[in-house]
């Protein structure tokens, strides 16, 4: 990994349920919309992630963020996602590997 003040980026990762898949919490949502009262159609839910990821290029962080959906974060059965990549604000520090306090699994 880069030392502190190495380039990153900043990557949007919207992950949803493929077409002609069931999305029973979007059902859900619609259903308690129209509940209030409000009249929509929810086309679909998913999820959002933001990711700051060192790299060196947005080549290199599309690479890494294009193998964690693919081993990880996206279902490709059931799902699609969407990257939306660019330069970071502020240089990225290290990352410490190190659990958070109270997370020790002990």
């Amino acid at each position: 990994m880069p030392d502190a003040g190495a380039v990153g980026y900043t990557v949007d990762l919207i992950v949803r349920p493929r077409d002609g898949v069931r999305d029973p919490q979007g059902e859900a949502v619609e259903e308690a919309l129209g509940g209030l009262g409000h009249r929509v159609n929810v086309a679909c839910t998913g999820r959002f992630l933001r990711m700051v990821v060192p790299a060196e290029s947005e080549a290199d962080a599309r690479r890494v963020v294009e193998d964690a959906c693919r081993r990880l974060l996206v279902n490709p059965n059931i799902e699609t996602h969407e990257l939306s990549i660019r330069p970071a604000r502020e240089p990225v520090a290290r990352v410490s590997r190190e659990p958070a306090p109270g997370l020790s699994g002990a």
